[in-house]
């Protein structure tokens, strides 16, 4: 399976922001690799990115990383080898960590 980013989100406090597909683009996904959780069929991901958002076009999801001192969670999602989506039926987002996106201007 190939992973790809599908969402980008923030905590605005009394709403959680979206970025979805088309809102931003990924200039590179390094490192990404599946380690074992502590149960079976369970891993952590662990992963390097670089996205690229048009911040100006998006001031609630601007507003929410203020909010949460930059911090997001990254929405990944499947696709096989040949470019087909994997049924979203077949993994299952389990934690979510936020991790602080890096602003750069």
């Amino acid at each position: 399976m190939v992973p790809y980013i599908s969402a980008v989100i923030s905590d605005g406090g009394e709403e959680y922001e979206e970025l979805y597909g088309d809102d931003f683009k990924v200039v590179s996904l390094n490192d990404f690799k599946a380690l074992p959780g502590e149960e079976e069929d369970i891993f952590i991901l662990c992963y390097k990115a670089t996205i690229d958002i048009d911040i100006g076009k998006f001031p609630k999801f601007k507003g929410a990383l203020e909010h949460s001192s930059n911090q997001v969670e990254v929405k990944f999602d499947f696709k096989t080898q040949e470019g087909n989506e994997v049924d979203d039926e077949i993994f299952e987002g389990f934690y979510n960590f936020p991790t602080e996106i890096k602003i750069i201007e």
